[in-house]
């Protein structure tokens, strides 16, 4: 974060941002730059900084706004890197604003993806995943009906194209499993054409996680018939489910691991 911060504020990359009057190229570079930053403060935890930069464009593509909204949502979800470091030396009420600050950039999240919309920015498949894996990590009042009125709205808008795209619908599958609602979860599976393995072990995991570890075993195991292959996530939700499942015979349950464990990549 130190060296990003100095190559910010490094003086040839300030007269390429902030150029009094560039040309076509060079303000297309001076988006680019800028983004990479809004990026880079984004994944070291300082959302702050990345709006800093984020407000202080002239012009800004899908690329600023897809930043900037998953920079906010990982500050709400984690905390500023500054945060965690000085975590221990913090009294109750430093914490308690900390919160507060972790709930205002998950506002700020919501709000800036439906600003986008309002500035002319149709959101294309990263922004919209990027959204719906953001909401899946939100835990405030409120946050999964937005995430449902957003989703319903974008039916309306996209329709095909929305339900074509993996991307978009292994996100809406974890949020909606991860917020308990696997029958919204479900719903968005089984819409999909063309499914991948994360669609399978997400949705299984949403099962496994809610103690309907027949339906998590039988989904993994349709999942092999699709010709998909296991990972490492699939084997441990699978042996999850075989020791958590009941009303059925320990025997069985063995039976079932052991044919598991000959499927583990030696």
């Amino acid at each position: 974060l130190r060296e990003g911060r100095l190559a910010h504020h490094h003086h040839i990359l300030s007269s390429l941002l902030f150029c009094s009057s560039p040309s076509p190229a060079a303000e297309t570079h001076a988006v680019f730059l800028q983004n990479l930053l809004i990026k880079m403060y984004g994944n070291h935890g300082s959302a702050q900084d990345a709006f800093s930069v984020f407000s202080s464009m002239p012009s800004r593509d899908s690329f600023s706004w897809t930043f900037m909204m998953s920079a906010s949502f990982c500050q709400g979800r984690h905390g500023s890197s500054g945060h965690r470091i000085n975590d221990r030396r913090r009294n109750m009420k430093s914490s308690t604003h900390q919160n507060l600050d972790e709930e205002l950039e998950e506002e700020r999240a919501f709000f800036l993806f439906g600003q986008m919309k309002c500035e002319g920015f149709l959101p294309d498949s990263t922004s919209i995943a990027t959204f719906f894996r953001g909401c899946s990590h939100t835990s405030g009042d409120g946050r999964i009906d937005k995430a449902k009125q957003t989703h319903a709205s974008l039916i309306i808008s996209f329709h095909a194209d929305l339900e074509s795209d993996l991307f978009i619908c292994n996100s809406l599958i974890n949020l909606y499993a991860k917020n308990e609602d696997l029958d919204l979860s479900r719903s968005v599976f089984d819409r999909i054409v063309y499914k991948d393995s994360v669609s399978w072990t997400t949705i299984a995991s949403g099962y496994a996680k809610r103690k309907q570890h027949k339906e998590a075993l039988f989904l993994l195991h349709r999942m092999k018939e699709e010709s998909l292959l296991w990972d490492q996530f699939s084997f441990t939700t699978m042996l999850s489910s075989c020791i958590e499942i009941e009303n059925s015979s320990s025997d069985c349950n063995l039976v079932t691991g052991k044919y598991i464990h000959t499927m583990v990549p030696s």
